[in-house]
């Protein structure tokens, strides 16, 4: 067990450069120092640094078993001079002055292995006094070298400054042994053995707590009740895969009114949202109280999408709007309006001119602003005043015209099964052992499009069950039913009408 005093150092294996735990650079404010005779245990750490970020992530890198190190310190670089202090490797346990047995924290033994390299420094030298006593700023300097297997040449594994420090006397002012500023070895040893006391912050500065939790980002420790160290980055890991994008927020409050305008000029602004389920009869009705006005408005949802309505939609009356949309259906998630403007006595309708002749057709439609060039609008939802952007180009839809023509999706069912909307043109195989039942839905719950056939064939030795659900019709018989003749017969489903279907091939009587 050794009592000497350890100062940690770590150092960027690539660089040969002191770094701190965040993997930065350590700078003079904060480069580690030595006294004029004390004998101290530097204990060195090499890494690796891959930054991800910006941050370090900071991985061991192995010192060669076979290596013969060396560490020493200097002022001048002169020849003719000996070092301030120098540590060897020797193959005599009493000379050798690297790895010591117990020299590690905690009174283990360094590994080379993991990095770790340990160097008893003696600087109660005659050079170290006379480096102190030399005018002038000094600059001091620690290097470790190594020397490999079966060579002769030396490497540089690190090169970094250090301070040089006195211990003075309140008498003579020469070095002395004593310096209340450290403790001695039993002392030293004594708080080894104290357990520190260890908490964690986000960002280094408040909510300091002592369970460590994944956001937490620096640590400070103490002990024996002292004072708290300095806040120290903790070492993160490699960035993790993206997390899946959380759910939108729900819309903010409205703001404030605006100002209010010139007497006489006062503008009226109504916004707000709303959903299909809060409509009345698909009637949105906004109230106020500026008379009978007439006012631009707009209608749009949360991706953008507007909605278009002619002025037959808006009715105008006295401290009301009303706007149908009903023509339009569901209208699927939350939409907003805004009605804004100079409120005015309405005027007559005037008499209808006269028709003008054909234009160019340049009317504008509504459609995202994210349109793509040479790509198909179609229709978004079902009122024919929609558009958006399909993502397919003619030739896109060409090339799966032709394919769906030569083959048609199979979709296999092991039990009874409702048809759903991704069924179009696909044939259904019902592969089960015992009776089962396929349900043609009502178009109120799955909207088929008129002329949908799709194709159904008894795969499985269990009979198989054509049947309508309430309210739809089967070739003229309302929620009719009919078996398949057979194993591998089949029939095709035909849709005629909004609720009604025909059934055409190896069935019996429909009843």
């Amino acid at each position: 067990m050794s009592g000497f005093k350890r100062i940690p150092v770590k150092i960027d294996a690539a660089t040969g450069r002191q770094i701190n735990e965040s993997g930065a650079v350590v700078r003079e404010a904060d480069y580690f120092r030595l006294l004029f005779d004390e004998t101290v245990i530097l204990c060195c750490e090499f890494y690796d640094l891959e930054w991800s970020g910006g941050i370090a992530v900071m991985k061991t890198h192995t010192v060669a078993e076979e290596m013969t190190l060396s560490a020493f310190g200097d002022c001048d670089f002169d020849p003719a001079t000996p070092f301030m202090f120098l540590a060897e490797e020797n193959s005599n346990p009493v000379l050798n002055y690297v790895n010591v047995p117990g020299d590690w924290h905690g009174d283990t033994d360094a590994d080379r292995g993991r990095g770790q390299i340990s160097f008893r420094i003696n600087t109660n030298t005659a050079r170290f006094e006379q480096a102190l006593k030399a005018p002038g700023n000094q600059k001091y300097y620690f290097l470790i070298i190594g020397v490999p297997a079966g060579e002769t040449g030396k490497s540089v594994l690190a090169y970094f400054r250090f301070k040089a420090e006195n211990r003075p006397s309140s008498s003579t002012g020469i070095p002395v042994s004593a310096d209340p500023e450290y403790l001695n070895a039993q002392q030293t040893v004594a708080l080894l053995k104290t357990a520190p006391e260890f908490e964690f912050s986000v960002d280094g500065s408040t909510n300091w707590h002592t369970a460590q939790v994944s956001a937490d980002r620096y640590y400070r420790e103490r002990r024996l009740a002292g004072e708290w160290s300095g806040p120290v980055a903790l070492l993160v890991g490699t960035q993790g895969e993206p997390g899946t994008p959380g759910a939108d927020g729900a819309d903010g409050a409205d703001g404030a009114a605006g100002p209010q305008g010139p007497a006489g000029e006062t503008p009226l602004l109504l916004s707000g949202s709303f959903t299909s389920a809060g409509l009345s009869g698909g009637i949105l009705t906004l109230t106020h109280t500026s008379g009978n006005v007439c006012l631009p408005f707009v209608i749009t949802d949360n991706n953008g999408k507007n909605v278009t309505l002619d002025e037959k939609a808006v009715s105008f009356a006295e401290n009301m709007i009303t706007v149908d949309l009903a023509v339009f259906g569901v209208l699927p998630g939350t939409w907003k309006y805004a009605f804004g403007g100079l409120p005015g006595e309405q005027g007559p309708v005037g008499p209808q001119g006269p028709q003008g002749p054909a234009g160019a057709g340049n009317g504008d439609v509504a459609g995202p602003d994210s349109a793509v060039d040479s790509q198909i609008a179609v229709f978004d939802g079902i009122t024919g005043k929609l558009i958006k952007d399909s993502g397919q180009s003619v030739s896109s839809v060409q090339s799966a015209a032709v394919a769906t023509a030569k083959s048609a999706s199979i979709n296999t069912q092991t039990d009874s099964y409702a048809l759903v909307i991704g069924d179009a043109g696909k044939i259904v195989r019902m592969n089960k052992s015992t009776a089962n039942t396929l349900t043609i839905p009502a178009n109120s719950g799955v909207a088929f499009a008129t002329g949908t056939m799709i194709a159904v064939i008894q795969a499985g030795t269990g009979t198989t069950s054509v049947t309508a659900a309430s309210g739809v019709s089967v070739n003229d018989v309302t929620a009719g039913t009919g078996d398949l003749a057979g194993q591998y017969k089949g029939v095709m489903l035909i849709k005629t009408a909004t609720d009604a279907w025909d059934v055409l091939g190896a069935i019996g009587s429909i009843a």
